[in-house]
């Protein structure tokens, strides 16, 4: 039996290996449904972050969040900017409702929001503190809800309304004065639909059992419609030179008459005192100065968090979650115990978020039942080194104490993490600082692994599109449905993610560079781009080079030091890295950048570029007078080529897509007038001009896809002066060769839909410059479809000022990919490789082996059928 197997498999071996030996046409990944969109062979611009939907937006200062049920629904609010804000698109993208309560003559400060648990288009917004207004469309229109009772002097901290029972439902407000000696806050209720007046649940004369205090939260049960229960968390007065002050959870069933706080009968054991025998908790704070001072921590803000099961009505139910933020009222005095705390009907139990030491929180959200779920936390500091604020989470929030994990990448901001969840499993949270001036990189962000890392919407205070602001480099997947994007500033700079084409995008790191360069590389064996470096870039010769490694697609990142700063940096093989400095030393690591060799001299004296080819190769492009050269062995030992000449200035080099067979080479010169060189390692003695450029034409980029070469270019020199010319031709494309080996290469010229310049009346102003694609260290990137990509680093003035066009181009070539011929009486050419890792042996990327196994099936339906007639299967 084993001899007639191997009688079969030997000829269907064969023929396997025959077929693999016939040149297969190239296989090109499907387009994006917005790629497919675009006129192909123009180029065109490519939207990316702006202001448009508020996705950019400085000042933005968040400090209320509401996220409707249906998960899509959303508003929020910039109270130091008094700004209100809707999204109907889960938080991309906002429409601004301000000046519709501008027009309803709602002039004052925006101070809180809130919406209904069950209606999205239920919402109120609290002017100045002491009036709310009540829209019941959505925000179109808005109705002043009459006076609330006690206020001023108490201002309204916190505010909710309840799911509707019957036809009805509640609003509930809470007070404070907070830091004035007196515990004066209150309890209101309004209920809906108007007309209705408000009622004050917490009038002495009237309703029994209060604990007294400032008011800081407020919480309406899940199950209100049957349990009728509220929550609220107020804070005592110390009285002088005391530390008697505390924080009380008070609750109150709205339905059971007479009407009482703490009714012993429904809630034995309330108003429960929020501290253990270990802590104490903050008093609302005392206005007597000095020695007479309170002695306990004062309370700023508080939060609760339920389970979607609690019930008023059933003590095994009544399980909570309660942080707040405090600090000491004198020096060296109590800070207030700020902290989680998990409170079992009347037992409180500190949840020790930062293992036991203080840690004041802004906000707490919780996603499941009394019994289980997740409580995550939000840190009301932030860090102005890295404008980040911890979101904490544990998923035992009912263990004493449970464990808590910080998040691999937190939100971006100054502090006061606000956070929000949705019934999908969304994790949202807004940042914000009470100072509106420059950017602190407040922002919505979203986690959709549950708080582990999270990435900026919207509402994004950052720079971009400024005049210190630049586009760094642009980076597509090889299957172009993703797209990687750097922009940098003298503040913090960021990486953008989009899989729409730019439709949308997120912000998927912020982080400081010291030299405000960067690159990004992606893997070439990765067809969907999720494994990638950002390099940061330095032109020193000493130093090392910040690495961040991603394999999620920016989702979560491993910081790693390379011991070279870096002009440049490729990828060979998933776990190889190259490494190359201003002065062409060069590092390589084996390991994905664990490790690095010794620095290794590439010869050209200076480095623009590096990169990879097929069989181990390394090739280095050189800074100035047309310096090449090449390593055959994985970078261990470079050899220098002739040069292209004096005065050739930086080069740009890329390999031949037959380079294992062929070693054929090309190099492009950012010389004006120059143009693009090739070179047969081992046969030519001297570089061959293969198209040469125009006199104001300097190309700065230089890609090898399915054996077709781009080169970008771009004008070298700004518009001549007054009188200016009527038009001139477009100042930057690409040159493209579907022959580049053949004895006189054809070329043409892409360049339809570049904007002709079209000088304006002459102003004081300089004109405004035409579209420029000269980012180094390479200017032109390429993708499966085949897609070029590249940036506009134009700088135009506008009424005297300064700004960066930043802009991202995009085209997609109708070209189709050609086999490059072979010379006879060669043997036919193995199948075409695309441009990859550069690894011994490495012929085929691994999509293309399985795609051309495919193709066999194809070419050969009736060999198919003669092997399942031996019993072997397709597929």
């Amino acid at each position: 039996m084993k001899k007639r197997l191997i009688k079969l498999l030997i000829p269907s071996l064969s023929l396997s290996l025959l077929l693999l030996a016939t040149p297969l046409p190239p296989v090109i990944a499907a387009l994006s449904p917005e790629i497919a969109a675009v006129t192909p062979g123009s180029w065109s611009l490519v939207p990316t972050p702006n202001t448009t939907g508020f996705v950019i937006l400085s000042p933005s200062e968040i400090t209320h969040l509401a996220i409707g049920k249906d998960a899509t629904t959303a508003y929020s609010l910039d109270s130091p900017n008094s700004r209100l804000f809707k999204s109907t698109s889960a938080g991309t993208s906002w429409l601004e409702l301000t000046a519709e309560l501008r027009a309803q003559g709602i002039l004052g400060n925006f101070t809180g929001l809130a919406i209904a648990p069950d209606d999205p288009s239920v919402l109120a917004v609290i002017e100045d503190g002491k009036q709310v207004y009540i829209s019941t469309d959505g925000g179109k229109k808005f109705t002043l809800t009459g006076v609330v009772p006690n206020l001023p002097p108490t201002l309204i901290k916190d505010i909710a309304i309840s799911p509707l029972y019957g036809t009805s439902r509640d609003i509930f407000i809470g007070s404070a004065a907070l830091n004035d000696g007196f515990s004066n806050g209150i309890v209101a209720r309004l209920t809906l639909p108007l007309p209705s007046i408000w009622e004050n649940l917490t009038d002495p004369y009237q309703i029994k059992g209060w604990s007294g205090g400032d008011v800081t939260a407020i919480a309406i049960s899940p199950n209100y419609a049957t349990d009728f229960t509220i929550l609220a968390v107020a804070s005592t007065t110390d009285k002088p030179g005391t530390n008697d002050g505390d924080t009380f959870l008070n609750t109150l069933n709205t339905r059971n008459l007479p009407l009482t706080w703490n009714d012993s009968k429904l809630f034995p054991g309330y108003p429960v005192r929020i501290e253990t025998a270990a802590t104490d908790s903050p008093a609302e704070g005392t206005s007597h100065p000095g020695p007479k001072a309170g002695q306990s921590g004062r309370i700023l803000t508080a939060t609760i968090a339920l389970p979607r099961d609690y019930s008023g009505a059933d003590a095994t139910r009544r399980r909570l979650y309660v942080a707040w933020n405090s600090q000491p009222q004198t020096s060296g005095g109590h800070a207030g115990s700020p902290d989680a705390y998990r409170i079992d009907d009347t037992t409180v139990v500190r949840l020790n978020t930062n293992g036991g030491a203080n840690i004041p929180l802004t906000s707490l959200t919780y996603s499941g039942t009394a019994a289980s779920g997740t409580l995550w936390a939000g840190e009301a500091t932030g860090s102005p080194e890295t404008a980040s604020v911890q979101v904490r989470r544990t998923t035992n929030p009912q263990a004493s104490p449970p464990s808590w994990q910080l998040s691999a990448k937190p939100p971006t901001g100054p502090g006061n993490a606000l956070l929000s969840t949705t019934p999908d499993g969304k994790v949202y949270v807004v940042t914000s600082t009470t100072i509106t001036t420059g950017r602190d990189e407040s922002a919505l962000s979203l986690s959709l692994d549950g708080g582990i890392s999270f990435n900026q919407l919207s509402l994004i205070d950052t720079e971009i599109n400024t005049a210190t602001s630049t586009f760094q480099d642009v980076a597509p997947s090889p299957d172009a449905k993703t797209i990687y994007l750097i922009t940098t500033s003298p503040g913090f700079d960021s990486l953008w993610r989009t899989t729409t084409q730019g439709q949308s995008w997120q912000r998927i790191l912020c982080l400081p560079t010291l030299t405000n360069t960067a690159i990004i590389r992606v893997s070439p064996d990765d067809p969907s781009g999720k494994s990638f470096y950002l390099v940061e870039t330095n032109t020193a010769v000493t130093g090392t080079t910040p690495l961040y490694f991603s394999t999620d697609s920016g989702q979560t990142y491993q910081k790693l030091i390379a011991p070279l700063p870096a002009v440049d940096s490729a990828i060979a093989c998933p776990n190889t890295l190259y490494i190359v400095n201003s002065a062409g030393q060069v590092i390589k690591s084996p390991d994905g950048g664990k490790t690095w060799s010794r620095t290794v001299d590439s010869r050209v004296g200076s480095a623009r570029m590096l990169t990879t080819a097929p069989g181990n190769y390394v090739l280095v492009g050189g800074s100035n007078n047309g310096q090449v050269s090449y390593s055959p062995d994985g970078g261990t030992n470079f050899i220098p080529l002739v040069s292209l000449g004096e005065g050739k200035g930086s080069i740009q080099v890329a390999a031949d897509i037959d380079f294992a067979t062929n070693k054929t080479i090309y190099a492009a010169s950012d010389t004006q007038g120059e143009g693009a060189y090739r070179f047969v390692i081992g046969t030519s003695t001297a570089w061959s001009q293969i198209k040469r450029a125009e006199s104001y034409q300097r190309l700065s980029g230089l890609v090898q896809h399915w054996g077709i070469i781009y080169a970008s270019f771009y004008w070298f020199q700004p518009p001549p002066p007054p009188p200016y010319p009527a038009l001139l031709p477009p100042t930057s494309g690409a040159f493209r060769s579907p022959n580049p080996t053949a004895p006189s290469p054809s070329f043409d010229t892409l360049t339809s839909g570049i904007p002709q310049w079209s000088p304006p009346p002459p102003t004081p102003d300089r004109p405004p410059l035409p579209p420029q694609f000269s980012r180094l260290p390479s200017a032109l990137k390429a993708s499966d479809g085949i897609n070029l990509w590249t940036i506009d680093t134009t700088i135009i003035v506008k009424e005297g000022k300064l700004i960066a066009s930043n802009a991202l181009y995009h085209l997609l070539d109708p070209q189709t990919p050609k086999a490059v011929p072979a010379p006879p009486p060669a043997p036919p050419p193995p199948p075409k490789p695309k441009k990859g890792c550069g690894c011994p042996g490495a012929a085929l990327p691994l999509g293309l082996t399985v795609m051309a196994l495919m193709a066999m099936s194809w070419r050969a339906p009736s060999l198919n059928l003669s092997l399942e007639g031996r019993g072997i299967r397709r597929g």
